[in-house]
């Protein structure tokens, strides 16, 4: 069986692979446990060695990496080259932090010594998706490996080549050849590989949808899983906000990767008292946003990563406009290619998918409201809760909604986004664990217990 990867602009095939051989699951994995003993008793200096020699191939291969990951999935290629520069700082910031994030810790007791260790536990299988399909893998595979584990990834089957790469990338940067690997199978073997003796916990990336299926196969096993999953994020915008601000943000963060990022903002809640300013701005952003070639520099959106994802899309968008729903600008998939207009959509029935799903591609949902205890309200009305925005200049004001907010991140006058130093992931449907900070790190180790009397 032949995987292909076909680029979403032209829908030209731009990559093949064989998938992994249903006997070699195994041997793959055993071959990164073996790899496991050797890494796991190096020192924290020789991980960090390896990891900066990464980060440098990542800073000189942008360009040609970038590229890789806009013929595969579609993002502008400005965007794909952002992303490797992304990865190239997550290896600095692990590399200068992992020892003191895995440092033991002493504790008082009436005991000698009372002490907690953080050791590594083997080998950790990562389902990882196409939408960021560099910095999703590295972004769980950086901290895992700096703890002394080892990985195996799962990439989705469309982005095969970008992960191909990195297994290439890993290996010119001198790591050991089995300590990071890629199996190539479709998503029905992923639980031949989450069954496997060696195999001591599961990372996805995904659709809500898809975590509920790992995390029932991680259970099943008893294998522990961090979940990343889907989001419906709202952005409010209180009366006393800077409102120019605000709207760029909020249309950088909907219309970005053509609105394929799961802390992308879904809805924005305006307060009613703005809305005659919000609007035109709104408006004006959204209609400037160029679409077209993603390897032109000038492109803001480029097509979505395959068929079935723009089919998706117009059917969230036709059956919330069937429900009351009504279209501000765009609605429409451009006719027999992958890109779909950018969309403004507004009087949003409660009970339509524009309301209550999360609409995966450039598509903003707007909602006005009465007061700031209404758009709490709002927020909150979701099955997810990864993530949220509020605007306004009075600090103490965000800080007092934000707390109320059911999330898991809140950008207080600002755009949400992973940042390295902080902990990263949902409650709800958006999934559980985190990922980035000391608490990625300390997700798959054995935090041990060791008493002196």
């Amino acid at each position: 069986m032949d995987f292909e990867s076909i680029n979403p602009y032209n829908n030209e095939v731009v990559y093949t692979h064989e998938a992994t051989a249903l006997d070699n699951i195994d041997v793959f994995i055993k071959k990164g446990h073996s790899a496991y003993l050797d890494w796991k008793d190096k020192t924290y200096e020789e991980r960090a060695v390896q990891f900066q020699h990464l980060r440098q191939m990542l800073i000189n291969l942008t360009e040609e990496y970038g590229a890789i990951a806009t013929n595969e999935m579609g993002k502008p290629l400005t965007e794909s080259a952002a992303e490797l520069n992304k990865c190239a700082n997550l290896c600095d910031f692990y590399s200068k932090n992992a020892k003191a994030f895995l440092a033991t810790e002493f504790i008082e007791t009436e005991h000698y010594k009372t002490m907690v260790t953080y050791e590594p536990i083997g080998v950790i299988l990562g389902v990882m998706p196409w939408n960021y399909p560099f910095w999703q893998i590295m972004r769980f595979a950086i901290p895992t490996m700096m703890a002394g584990n080892a990985v195996v990834v799962k990439p989705a089957p469309n982005t095969f080549q970008c992960a191909k790469a990195l297994q290439h990338l890993f290996w010119e940067a001198g790591f050991p050849r089995d300590i990071f690997q890629v199996l190539f199978i479709p998503e029905i073997l992923t639980e031949l590989a989450i069954k496997d003796i060696h195999i001591q916990g599961v990372a996805f990336t995904g659709s809500t949808k898809g975590g509920s299926i790992i995390a029932s196969r991680a259970g099943k096993y008893l294998k522990k899983s961090v979940l990343e999953l889907g989001g419906n994020d709202a952005c409010i915008i209180l009366p006393d906000a800077d409102i120019k601000a605000a709207v760029e943000k909020a249309v950088a963060s909907r219309f970005g990767n053509a609105g394929q990022a799961c802390i992308a903002t879904k809805r924005l809640i305006i307060h009613k008292d703005i809305k005659h300013l919000v609007m035109p701005l709104l408006q004006e952003a959204v209609e400037a946003l160029k679409v077209g070639n993603p390897m032109l520099k000038e492109t803001n959106i480029g097509p979505l990563a395959r068929p079935d994802l723009v089919e998706n899309i117009e059917r969230q968008v036709n059956e919330s406009v069937e429900m009351g729903a009504e279209i501000l600008i765009g609605g429409k998939r451009i006719k027999d290619t992958n890109f779909f207009e950018p969309t403004i959509l507004t009087n949003i029935p409660k009970e339509s998918p524009a309301y209550k799903e999360e609409l995966f591609g450039p598509v903003l949902s707007v909602f006005v409201v009465e007061s700031e205890e209404e758009a709490i309200e709002l927020t909150n009305d979701s099955i997810y809760g990864l993530a949220a925005a509020v605007w306004t200049r009075d600090f103490k004001r965000g800080e007092k909604v934000a707390k109320q907010l059911n999330v898991g991140t809140v950008a207080i006058n600002a755009r949400v986004s992973s940042d390295a130093r902080m902990p990263f992931g949902g409650v709800k449907q958006s999934g559980y664990g985190r990922e980035l900070s000391v608490s990625g790190i300390r997700e798959f180790v054995n935090q041990k217990s060791i008493v002196v009397a």
